[in-house]
């Protein structure tokens, strides 16, 4: 049976380095080898076992302290080499804090699997293990990981955590485990399992065109040619123009710079883009979808978008299409649009405008002085409901086109508008009401003429509405 060992001590990170003309496996770690050198140089620092063949391991660390027969007995260790005499070291790892009793309990066990729970007591934190240009067998256990397998053909294994894993050259095998992971296959043709958690296959650290699919490894070509993926739910392109194709599941497909085409599938997916040339093709009936952009941009007609979403701080356009969207600014001065269905657009932070378009839309400024425009025909089917509306520093903006009884272009005058508990025009003049019981902004063509007033905004009841708040545009 396994034991439960434990590191003595804090540890922030173990830094495992394997030499370039090396080939190291993590697992087969013998402790025990220690008892079975051909001599040994020790000290209060430093514990030295060397073989028959030349090779040797050795400990490092505070206060050894040895029995009549030269066995540690106590002291703390802190780094542990395994190299050859006179050379440089072909493994090193250091940054943690060991007992000599705990390392000489093991070692005295003759158990692989002693060995393995101290190994997992080392390796418990948030670790960097770095192979050579051999054949590496990698193993980052629990914490936080980054494995880097550099040349040769690696079996990388990150274990819990959320890790960081590199390929780099050389046909290797990646697995992310428990977490949610990272895995650069590198190039050659590699296997990449994520494991357990929401996985991402990455080539932004590649030059190169890359086609990669989820659904489909054999599509795979470019810089993933050969590239087999299991549970990976996420893809990540580079500087290139890539094509990136989801899969059932809820997929995050992120091209990096270039002009990528990001391809979804049946499930709720998320497209980053950051060209306005990128082109996000959505499966039909594919899901709730997100497109998360750092320029302008547009949904087109037909396509199944749910959200768009801007990143980052620029200022920047976001137009919906005929679908019911939810568009969402950011901490910059944003124009959102809506255009046809039922939107709902959220400003943010900065000062944004904010346009429904046809349909009845949820209009919601956030911070910042905002601006709310009006240009479709009053009415019931184009009714917006306007929240978190501060009248000392939003403003509506009232198309001429269509309240073209409102008065000449600018600020609306004052005997325009009418704010009253019923928002019933009281006079010819008034053409913008509104009712401070209701919310409700209303426009009345004729002003207590014949003619019906329209209404065309929800707000707040409550609010100290005066014409300042109102501005005519062409």
């Amino acid at each position: 049976m396994r034991r439960s060992l434990s590191a003595k001590g804090e540890h922030d990170m173990v830094t495992l380095t394997v030499a370039s003309n090396y080939s190291f496996d993590t697992d087969d770690v013998d402790f025990n080898d220690l008892y079975w050198a051909d001599r040994y140089t020790s000290s209060p620092t430093v514990f030295r076992a060397t073989y028959d063949d030349g090779s040797f391991s050795e400990l490092r660390g505070t206060g050894f302290t040895y029995d009549q027969y030269g066995t540690p007995v106590g002291g703390t260790i802190s780094s542990y080499l395994i190299g050859e005499t006179n050379g440089a070291p072909l493994v090193t790892v250091t940054g943690f804090n060991v007992s000599v009793q705990a390392l000489v309990q093991v070692a005295e066990t003759y158990s692989t699997d002693d060995d393995y729970s101290l190994l997992e007591a080392v390796f418990s934190g948030s670790d960097q293990l770095t192979g050579g240009n051999n054949d590496d067998y990698l193993h980052g256990f629990a914490g936080n990981d980054v494995l880097r397998g550099n040349g040769g053909d690696d079996v990388l294994h990150a274990g819990s955590g959320n890790d960081i894993v590199y390929g780099n050259t050389g046909a290797d095998y990646l697995f992310g485990e428990e977490g949610n992971d990272i895995l650069f296959g590198g190039t050659d043709g590699n296997y990449l399992d994520g494991g357990a958690g929401n996985d991402t296959a990455s080539y932004a650290d590649l030059d190169g065109l890359v086609v990669a699919n989820l659904s489909n490894n054999w599509a795979n070509a470019g810089l993933a040619a050969g590239d087999e993926f299991t549970s990976i739910e996420n893809l990540t392109g580079n500087r290139f123009n890539d094509t990136l194709t989801g899969d059932s599941f809820a997929n995050v497909l992120d091209g990096g710079r270039g002009v990528d085409r990001l391809i979804g599938g049946g499930g709720n997916d998320t497209y980053l883009v950051d060209d306005i040339r990128d082109v996000v093709i959505e499966a039909v009936g594919g899901g709730g979808d997100t497109v998360i952009t750092t320029v302008s941009y547009g949904l087109g007609s037909g396509q199944e978008i749910e959200a768009l979403q801007a990143a980052g701080s620029a200022d920047l356009k976001l137009n919906g299409n005929e679908g019911r969207n939810w568009i969402y600014g950011n901490a910059g001065n944003n124009f959102l649009v809506g255009r046809d269905g039922n939107d709902t657009l959220i400003g943010g932070a900065g000062n944004d405008r904010l346009f429904g378009g046809k349909g009845v839309d949820v209009l919601d400024g956030g911070a910042g002085k905002d601006i709310f425009v009006f240009a479709e025909t009053p009415g019931a089917a184009n009714a917006d409901r306007i929240k978190s509306f501060v009248a000392t520093d939003d403003t509506i903006w009232l198309s001429k086109a269509v309240f073209a009884a409102a008065g000449p272009l600018g600020a609306l005058a004052a005997d325009a508008f009418y704010a009253s508990l019923s928002g019933v025009a009281h006079d010819a003049s008034d053409h913008i009401l509104y009712s401070s019981r209701t919310g409700d902004l209303s426009y009345d063509a004729d002003g207590n003429g014949a003619g019906a007033a329209v209404v065309f905004a929800h707000l707040d009841p409550g609010l100290r509405l005066t014409n300042n708040d109102f501005a005519v545009i062409a």
